[in-house]
Order: C-alpha cells, then sequence, then structure tokens
C-alpha cells in the first residue's frame, strides 16, 4: 500500500468530474467470494444507467443482499459513476455477470432454487403486489432495463410461469418507477420480512 499526495491539477487530471472528492486511486480490482449459503439474489436485466445500477449496489449492501447477477449487457460494473453512486457498497457485495439469462438462471437455480425468482414488472395483469409475496425463503429478485423491462428470455419465462411477476402499487396515474427506486422499494420489504 502506497499513498501520494499530488496537486489538485493533477487529481483534477486523473479524475472523470469537474468536482471531485480529493483523492484518486489505483488497485487491482477486487473479487468477492458469493457465499456457499444464500438466501437474497439481486438479478438486474440489462440495466444500463451507471447511477441506477451504483445506487442498486449500494441498497443491496445496506438491505443484505448476498450477491448481485448482472445479465445481458449491463453497465460495466467499474464504470467510474458506478462507483461512485455505489459509495464504495462495490466493495462489499459479491456480484457475478453472464452474457446470456439461460447460464444465469442456472446459476440462480443453483443459490435458491426454482422455486421463488420474482420480477418487478407490473405489466403483468397477475402480478403480487409485492408485499404480499413470503419473502423469508430463499429468492431471486429481478430488475428489468429502465427503457426496455425485462429482457425477451426473462419476458418468456414470466410467461410460462418460472418466474412470477411483482409489483409496487402506484397512485396519482404513476405508472412506472426509476430502476433503482422500485429495487429499493422492494429489497426493503424483503429485509424487513427476513428480519421481522
Amino acid at each position: 500500500d502506497v499513498l501520494f499526495s499530488a496537486s489538485e491539477e493533477c487529481i483534477s487530471f486523473a479524475g472523470d468530474t469537474i468536482t471531485n472528492q480529493g483523492i484518486i486511486s489505483a488497485m487491482k480490482l477486487p473479487t468477492l467470494k458469493i457465499p456457499e449459503k444464500v438466501s437474497q439474489l439481486l438479478v438486474l436485466d440489462g440495466l444500463r444507467d451507471p447511477g441506477n445500477l451504483g445506487t442498486l449496489i449500494r441498497s443491496a449492501a445496506a438491505l443484505s443482499v448476498d450477491a448481485i447477477v448482472l445479465v445481458d449487457e449491463c453497465v460495466d460494473l467499474w464504470n467510474p459513476k458506478v462507483l461512485r453512486s455505489s459509495m464504495g457498497s462495490l466493495f462489499r457485495v459479491p456480484s457475478i455477470s453472464f452474457s446470456d439469462w439461460d447460464n444465469a438462471k442456472a446459476f440462480i437455480f443453483k443459490c435458491v432454487g426454482e422455486k421463488n425468482i420474482f420480477a418487478a414488472d407490473g405489466s403483468q395483469i397477475e402480478s403480487l403486489d409485492y408485499w404480499d409475496v413470503d419473502w423469508k425463503v430463499p429468492n431471486a429478485l429481478i430488475i428489468g432495463s429502465e427503457a426496455l423491462g425485462m429482457s425477451c428470455q426473462v419476458r418468456k419465462d414470466l410467461e410460462n410461469g418460472s418466474v412470477k411477476p411483482v409489483k409496487i402499487p402506484m397512485s396519482n396515474g404513476i405508472e412506472s418507477l426509476n430502476a433503482a427506486m422500485a429495487g429499493a422499494i422492494i429489497l426493503a420489504e424483503i429485509q424487513r420480512q427476513k428480519k421481522g
């Protein structure tokens, strides 16, 4: 471990924001081991916005998620905006990436079984209100892309019933929430039930 003092000019050049925190780091990317016993997975299906990904990582760390699964071209986990918006939580929650849903699904089944996989998807008529789900058992929560929602592969599993849809009931004509907000709301309920 080596620390150096650097001029403001040097830090500004190395950083990617106009107003930075005054700290720059160069390090080997850490690899956090996924626990053998998993109670809660957060699955991010094609998330493209780095701010949403970082916020969901921070929420996952705060709300006892055991691991994060990234599927289908999610934004780079080490994108500087992801790192900033995660507020360091990227170093607290293990993650794994898959380029396709079939391999991700096999990993999810191995971790939490095949029965308790839920997708935040209010477009389904038969969606359960998120507070009516029994979250106390090992489970996986899928959050879809901000613009596109769930990928075609996850949609297919929603249709065949192997993934169950959950929704956040909304008022005042609001149809949807930001992906990070929706994820945090449902994760808070999951933690409430598991700790309750």
